[in-house]
């Protein structure tokens, strides 16, 4: 399932700001698949009170988790790429606490950066802008193994109006 249009983009833009929100869904977490699924019924519930989904609700809900999912690891890779500087000390990382973010959320999310095996998995590609899609158990799984869109009655893949009920 995919949406299109005008539409789309006010999805992403609803699922990226509940997903960047740290009080929806703290910075604390190392990884999507380690927010507790508390955090994402609570933002899927969000998104189903602003939108009107004319779908089943699994499959709307993992169109949604999917895109909550990207924005939530590229919001916390932006927000990293914004206050890092290699000559920084922690201290002065740490000082740098972004507006709207909790400061024991903040030293917890430096501490997580500045570790040994985070430096590793930077330096050999793993773990930045990997494509990653939601299986059909709602875990992560890379792109190309995962289950294909859901498909409309007739098999063709669902279309904005469809999916958005427009």
């Amino acid at each position: 399932m995919r949406a299109y249009g005008e539409v789309a983009t006010l999805l992403a833009g609803a699922c990226g700001l509940i997903a960047t929100d740290s009080k929806n869904i703290p910075i604390i977490f190392d990884n999507w698949p380690k927010v507790p699924k508390s955090y994402k019924d609570d933002c899927s519930n969000t998104l189903k009170n602003l939108f009107h989904f004319q779908t089943l609700e699994a499959i709307a809900k993992r169109y949604c988790l999917l895109t909550m999912a990207r924005k939530y690891r590229d919001g916390k890779l932006n927000m990293w790429s914004s206050v890092y500087d290699t000559s920084s000390s922690r201290e002065q990382l740490i000082a740098k606490v972004p507006y709207g973010i909790h400061k024991d959320q903040w030293l917890s999310f430096v501490d997580y950066h500045l570790r040994a095996e985070y430096q590793v998995e930077v330096r050999n590609g793993k773990g930045v802008g990997d494509q990653e899609a939601l299986g059909p158990h709602g875990e992560v799984v890379r792109q190309g193994h995962c289950t294909p869109f859901p498909t409309n009655s007739t098999g063709k893949n669902f279309v904005a109006k469809e999916f958005l009920g427009i």
